[in-house]
């Protein structure tokens, strides 16, 4: 008897102790997330009703969503449309929409490959991709400013040039525009345009495939080049380059050694690169987030998933507050490998961007369905505000709002 009573207070005392050290971390992370709302194409009103979620942004200060839909007329393709629809985060209603491409065939001739949709507020615009048409639009009339256009040809996609990328600079002053022609992508058009009139600055061409992020001065370029041997393998030399924009002298070259596959600038010397991507087959527990010094080419910090890795999709708040990704794994089976967290395709990881430390993990519930198409994240810029969805690669019906509290 006097044995189970130890053996009791042993217990119970690891269970203090183990309820204290999880308040103390609660209390030392001091972070909160919760879904605060969702934008459902099913409660929309005609015609966006049950469209598909093609690409999406979320605007600075966290109040309205910017959605490439796709919706359908009738029972094959000829009834499509791609649609951009303002959406209010607060109020849940359409503040305005735009159909960009119509059910007609010759509209339709642009609506075939890649989308993308991005606020550019310092200059009062939304910049729109719809397959091999670039859309600049004032951000309050959804008038079009300008527009870099090359149809694909019908029947012939995978012949075509098609503009697959672009990204602009944080002052709003350059505009970078890709162009890649069939496939595989043997080499890659860049154009380096005024963003505010369209006017062409440079062009330049790189080997494939290939793709190109301006520093926020757009003063230089980053050019990340996932070259691959005969074997399928990523080559070992150097796949991303620092370039000077009117020189194109080449600033800095870098051995990433994975796919990489995206690269944003966290500062006009320091960029974050991330591995892999939703579609890559393999996960690599060495795959992190690094934070790169453009001054030194040294790695100065690296964000991880334990054991699993990170690769996927990435945003950070350019308050400089927090690090958000989407991680995939490339199966089921490597979901069930993370014994903490209930199985599904993807999790969506919070990290502290001064300090590297991860503060926070999706885990399935109520308010946190399967998140098998899960593609995309975007941060407000005070990270008080997080949206997560789909891409153009899936079939997404919803775009999942949370709020973060720190």
């Amino acid at each position: 008897m006097l044995a189970l009573a130890r053996l009791t207070v042993i217990v119970l005392g690891l269970a203090v102790l183990s309820s204290s050290a999880a308040t103390a971390r609660a209390k030392k992370d001091n972070v909160k997330v919760t879904e605060v709302v969702a934008f459902e194409t099913r409660k929309l009103p005609k015609p966006f009703y049950g469209s598909n979620t093609k690409w999406f942004d979320l605007s600075p200060d966290g109040r309205t969503l910017a959605v490439l839909l796709e919706t359908h007329q009738g029972s094959d393709d000829s009834g499509k449309s791609i649609w951009l629809v303002l959406w209010d985060v607060n109020t849940r209603q359409v503040e305005r929409s735009k159909r960009l491409e119509g059910p007609d065939p010759e509209s339709r001739n642009h609506a075939q490959y890649g989308f993308r949709v991005r606020f550019v507020p310092i200059i009062g615009r939304i910049l729109v991709l719809t397959g091999s048409r670039l859309l600049s639009l004032h951000r309050q009339s959804l008038e079009i400013a300008f527009a870099f256009d090359s149809p694909a040809m019908p029947g012939k996609l995978m012949e075509s040039r098609l503009i697959k990328h672009f990204s602009v600079s944080e002052d709003g002053s350059r505009l970078v525009v890709e162009y890649w022609q069939g496939w595989p992508q043997r080499e890659v058009e860049i154009e380096i345009a005024d963003a505010i009139e369209g006017r062409i600055l440079f062009t330049r061409k790189v080997a494939g495939p290939a793709y190109a992020v301006l520093s926020p001065d757009g003063g230089r370029i980053v050019i990340t080049q996932n070259r691959f041997d005969k074997k399928g393998f990523l080559r070992a030399r150097p796949n991303v380059f620092l370039q000077d924009v009117k020189t194109q002298a080449t600033l800095m070259e870098l051995a990433i050694g994975v796919l990489t596959a995206d690269v944003q600038f966290l500062s006009p010397n320091l960029i974050l690169t991330i591995a892999g991507g939703p579609h890559d087959p393999i996960v690599y527990s060495k795959d992190r987030i690094k934070v790169w010094d453009l001054s030194t080419g040294k790695i100065i910090r690296e964000f991880e998933y334990g054991k699993y890795g990170v690769r996927g999709a990435m945003d950070f708040s350019k308050s400089g507050q927090l690090l958000a990704a989407v991680v995939h794994w490339s199966s089921k089976w490597n979901a069930r490998l993370d014994t903490s967290i209930f199985p599904s395709w993807t999790r969506l990881v919070i990290w502290d961007l001064q300090t590297g430390k991860r503060i926070w993990v999706s885990r399935n519930g109520p308010t946190d369905p399967a998140v098998t198409h899960w593609r995309q994240v975007r941060l407000s810029e005070d990270a008080t505000r997080m949206a997560v969805g789909s891409d153009d690669h899936g079939f997404g019906h919803q775009i999942w709002i949370y709020c973060i509290e720190r």
